[in-house]
């Protein structure tokens, strides 16, 4: 089963575009599992803080590094269990190692067992579809959601395998960006979609083709006649040419 976790103040704005479609089919038929991580459960203090004001001064506030780094110790120490290593579950000076990393490695290097943590920030690398086969291949993701003005740094530098951005836009929360990335992921896992030719055929797989159905005419706009030919071939490089 492939898990998204996501690292969240809100939780439930995720797990509620996922209640229906075809990624909730895969939810149900427990193909996928989509685990939203409330950061104020891990702010230790009176009110559960979960940003501040920016050092230097500015606008807007910035996500702590405290919270993020809990959540994150717990989900290696529930994978530690999960595997049967009690031993690593309870060693949070091994966890620590394995959050705080004095590099980045590439994707291909990495365990795909083991969680992958992924920031969603604005100056990450931009995700696309040779991203997200990429992704595909781990059994764990983790998802940083930041808020407000931004993470801070020291968690996209040090915690995080790689960070990545949706586009070049900017969003209220990277809530929005970890929909993207699971519907996208999610869809390149065999059986998800039913048809295995869809995965095939898709606009960035095989290049994008323009599509037509029923009425074969309407309001005077006609559907191109080369597609009721019946000539394969033909339909085929029609649909190159376009």
């Amino acid at each position: 089963m492939k898990t998204f976790k996501i690292l969240t103040i809100f939780p439930g704005i995720v797990s509620s575009f996922f209640s229906k479609g075809v990624i909730f089919q895969g939810i149900k038929n427990q193909k996928i599992k989509i685990e939203e991580v409330n950061l104020r459960d891990f702010a230790f203090s009176r009110h559960q803080i979960t940003d501040d004001k920016q050092f230097g001064g500015g606008p807007g506030q910035v996500m702590k590094v405290e919270p993020i780094y809990f959540a994150l110790e717990k989900i290696y120490q529930d994978f530690f269990l999960k595997n049967l290593k009690p031993k690593n579950f309870e060693n949070t000076e091994f966890i620590k190692n394995l959050i705080i990393k004095k590099s980045k490695k590439p994707l291909s290097r990495l365990s795909k067992k083991a969680p992958l943590i992924i920031g969603l920030d604005a100056g990450g690398k931009k995700f696309d579809q040779k991203m997200a086969k990429k992704l595909s291949e781990f059994d764990e993701i983790v998802l940083i959601c930041g808020r407000y003005q931004g993470i801070d740094e020291r968690v996209l530098e040090n915690f995080t395998d790689i960070n990545l951005r949706v586009g070049d836009t900017i969003f209220s929360g990277g809530e929005v960006a970890s929909v993207a990335i699971i519907d996208s992921v999610s869809r390149l896992i065999p059986t998800i979609l039913g048809n295995e030719e869809s995965l095939v055929d898709e606009t960035f797989s095989n290049g994008n083709y323009p599509l037509y159905t029923q009425p074969r005419e309407f309001l005077g706009l006609s559907v191109p006649e080369i597609l009721f030919s019946g000539h394969h071939k033909k339909i085929d490089e029609f649909r190159k040419k376009r």
